[in-house]
């Protein structure tokens, strides 16, 4: 009978049962699996996924410390370290963490125009002062994103600009 052979998914099927036709074949084994298509096949499949799980969106987009200024110009400007957390369903911040940390009240997020609001009452020298907050998420796939626009503190009124640490 005359030795056939055929590649089946990987593996080598021998059809036949001539062992002299084949030098180094078995003629007990009659399924061999390629081992380096499968291990070409597992390094390939664990190389995609490593990509795709890099390059996936990490967390909530406001997530993450936010550092950056504001002010009426471009001579009077007041640093802004800004913290906001995710905890599956509202989005919570801090303004300047530490001992005069400011509490957000409400941070929202408009996910159709990636605006972004958010109210606050800062300690002042005669009582508390209304932070009002409404910028622009720009940059969405960067790591670094940043949120721009216009930040109001009390009657004083400037833009500001916050950047993802």
């Amino acid at each position: 009978m005359r030795n056939s052979k055929s590649v089946i998914a990987g593996c080598h099927l021998s059809l036949g049962s001539d062992p002299g036709s084949d030098p180094g074949s078995d003629p007990n084994r009659r399924i061999v699996p390629d081992m380096r298509k499968v291990a070409a096949f597992l390094i390939a499949s664990v190389i995609g996924l490593s990509v795709l799980a890099g390059t996936a969106q990490e967390g909530h987009p406001l997530t993450g410390t936010w550092s950056g200024d504001w002010g009426p110009g471009v001579n009077q400007r007041t640093h802004i370290t800004m913290v906001m957390t995710w905890d599956g369903k509202t989005i919570g911040g801090t303004i300047n963490p530490g001992p005069d940390a400011v509490p957000v009240d409400a941070i929202a997020l408009d996910v159709t125009k990636w605006t972004v609001r958010f109210d606050a009452d800062a300690k002042g020298a005669s009582g508390p002062v209304r932070i009002s907050v409404e910028g622009q998420l720009n940059d969405i796939a960067s790591a670094h994103r940043t949120i721009t626009g216009t930040w109001r503190q009390g009657t004083a009124k400037g833009d500001f600009k916050l950047t993802r640490d």
